[in-house]
C-alpha cells in the first residue's frame, strides 16, 4: 500500500476528504514499474510519507462502529486493507464493506461497462482523476450514496444495504 483516500459521509452529505501517501513496510520490497506507471506514485514520492500504523491509528480507531468502508472491487481493497493490518499487527476494521462495482452492475446494468472512471462520468463528477486516492474515494462515495435512493432497485426487492459485503 502506497495511498489512502478517504471520504467520510453523514447522513448522505460529505462531511470530508482526504489521501495520504503511505510509505510502506520495509518487508514490501521495491516499486514495481507497473504500480508506479498506474497511479504514478514513486518510491521517492512516499520516501517520507508516514508509515501505515501511524496513519491507521488516526482514523480506524474514530471510526464509528455503523460505518461502511466502500471501494470498487471491494475484494482487492479489502485484501490490501487485511494484509497490510497483518504486517503491521493491527486488528482489521470490522465495518462492513460495499463494493461499489456490484452495485453500479446492479444498478446500472444498461451501462457499456461498470468500470470506476465510467460510472464517474455517468454520474457526473467532474475532475475525475482515476487511481488517485482521493478521485478514487470520492467515486465510490457518489455511486454508494446515489444507489442508496430508498427505492427498490429493479423491483428486486433488495436495497444497497443487502448488498453490503462482510
Amino acid at each position: 500500500m502506497c495511498a489512502v483516500g478517504a471520504v467520510l459521509t453523514i447522513d448522505g452529505e460529505e462531511h470530508s476528504r482526504g489521501a495520504d501517501l503511505i510509505r510502506p513496510h520495509n518487508t514490501a520490497g521495491h516499486f514495481h514499474w507497473r504500480n508506479t506507471q498506474l497511479h504514478g506514485i514513486t518510491a521517492a514520492a512516499v520516501a517520507s510519507s508516514v508509515e501505515f500504523s501511524e496513519w491507521y491509528s488516526g482514523v480506524f480507531p474514530n471510526l464509528p462502529d455503523d460505518a461502511f468502508l466502500a471501494a470498487h472491487n471491494a475484494n482487492f481493497d479489502r485484501s490490501v486493507l487485511l494484509k497490510t493490518c497483518d504486517i503491521y499487527g493491527l486488528p482489521a476494521p470490522e465495518n462492513p464493506w460495499i463494493d461499489t462495482l456490484r452495485t453500479a452492475r446492479r444498478v446500472w446494468p444498461q451501462l457499456e461497462n461498470h468500470k470506476l472512471s465510467t460510472i464517474a462520468w455517468h454520474l457526473g463528477l467532474k475532475k475525475f482523476n482515476h487511481h488517485d486516492a482521493q478521485s478514487d474515494a470520492a467515486a465510490a462515495s457518489l455511486i454508494a450514496l446515489r444507489a442508496d435512493l430508498g427505492v427498490d432497485v429493479l423491483g428486486s426487492g433488495e436495497y444497497l444495504g443487502d448488498w453490503r459485503d462482510g
